[in-house]
């Protein structure tokens, strides 16, 4: 059993900084609710540091124990590999779609970076009624900890937009649901990338390798972001414990997985 204890962890929040005046609590980006919902308090576990998705780079990701990303769309190419090395070493990696855009091209970057067999619509979808979450989520050892209010606390969420996900490849590509809407599509999912292809060599490229297991580092994707444009999840009381959960025991499963070398 390896047990590690840490004053604080170090989540990275890739998003575009705002400056001026404060925004409005219906103008306020996906990036401003995570950071409350993970920074309530001054001296709380959790320490956000902040990084413009055009300069992420090596030395930031080289302390993190997580990465949330708002603004998928703002990360460079370099950055979309930095970031698919840094889930391959065991880190944890949240992605939400941008609140800005309608349609989305940066989801290439899950199959080409990230190394995640998840199709993902090009285009966003509006529900002007609201779609309700299901009344009954599927168990989740990430959400754990939670389970039990679980119920109460998705009854009041509703979701007008939503990126689209293919069910059938995030089944067959190992996710796991983590919230589901009452149609049954996912709002939130999680799975293991796979490892990175080894770069081909005349010696070996005739060679069939077996299949690796997937890498210890974990993505969460989710088809709405958090933004009253999106979902009312960020006024909710869900909002909160979610992403705290989805930190603290998100990264507890992943160290978990890991093995000491002998």
């Amino acid at each position: 059993t390896i047990v590690e204890l840490r004053k604080k962890l170090r989540v990275l929040l890739v998003d575009r900084r705002s400056f001026g005046a404060e925004q409005s609590i219906d103008q306020l980006p996906s990036g401003k609710w995570i950071r409350r919902a993970l920074e309530p308090m001054e001296s709380g576990p959790i320490e956000v540091v902040e990084v413009e998705p055009a300069a992420l780079d090596v030395a930031d990701l080289r302390t993190a124990d997580a990465a949330i990303v708002p603004r998928p769309d703002l990360l460079t190419d370099a950055g979309w590999l930095l970031l698919g090395q840094f889930a391959q070493r065991g880190g944890l990696v949240v992605i939400t779609p941008p609140g800005e855009l309608n349609v989305h091209p940066w989801t290439e970057h899950l199959a080409k970076d990230l190394h995640l067999p998840w199709t993902v619509a090009l285009e966003t979808v509006d529900h002007p009624e609201g779609v309700a979450l299901a009344e009954e989520q599927p168990p989740s050892e990430m959400l754990r900890m939670i389970s039990s209010d679980i119920a109460e606390l998705v009854r009041p969420v509703t979701v007008v937009r939503i990126l689209p996900f293919d069910g059938a490849s995030v089944a067959a590509g190992g996710a796991q649901p983590l919230l589901v809407l009452e149609d049954g599509s996912p709002l939130m999912f999680a799975g293991n990338p796979a490892p990175a292809a080894p770069t081909a060599s005349p010696s070996n490229s005739a060679t069939s390798e077996p299949t690796a297991p997937a890498t210890p580092g974990m993505v969460v994707l989710l088809s709405a972001a958090p933004e009253l444009s999106w979902t009312m999840l960020p006024t909710k009381p869900l909002m909160l414990p979610l992403f705290q959960e989805l930190v603290r025991q998100g990264l507890s499963i992943i160290r978990g997985r890991q093995k000491l070398g002998g």
